[in-house]
């Protein structure tokens, strides 16, 4: 089965949670793909050996270090609409953050979207806050 995703740029991220808040940042890398290989995502923790859980602003931290592209919310609102593509090695993880786009809302708490998943290999949408912390069974999508 084919897992190439294509991404339309032209449209803007729509989701209804979204309401007034703002996008705080963006992974620049991200923004210029027009199309995702899902089975060439990697799902990165950036847990150290013998460590289970880290915060979601280190994770954040040491994804932006390794420089690697950081999937964005236009994407994850892309593979939502294309859930049969979703790889098996995805279902390893209840949790897959998309850590591309930074969401604040008028708080100022920090969010990123996320793909939460069931025993059954069932997904839906949801939100994962930055002040949060990242356990073992959650990674990130990156290239």
């Amino acid at each position: 089965m084919a897992t190439i995703i294509r991404i339309d740029r032209s449209k803007p991220i729509h989701f209804a949670l979204i309401g007034k808040d703002t996008i705080e940042e963006q992974d620049e890398k991200s923004l210029c793909l027009t199309e995702c290989d899902l089975d060439r995502v990697q799902l990165e923790t950036c847990l150290e050996n013998g460590i289970s859980s880290i915060s979601s602003e280190r994770r954040l931290a040491r994804l932006k270090e390794k420089k690697c592209i950081r999937l964005d919310a236009r994407i994850f609102q892309e593979v939502l609409g294309n859930l049969s593509k979703i790889p098996e090695s995805w279902k390893s993880k209840w949790e897959i953050h998309f850590n591309g786009t930074t969401m604040q809302d008028a708080s100022g708490n920090r969010y990123i979207f996320c793909l939460v998943g069931d025993t059954k290999g069932h997904w839906k949408w949801g939100v994962h806050w930055l002040a949060n912390a990242c356990q073992e069974y959650t990674a990130s999508a990156v290239l």
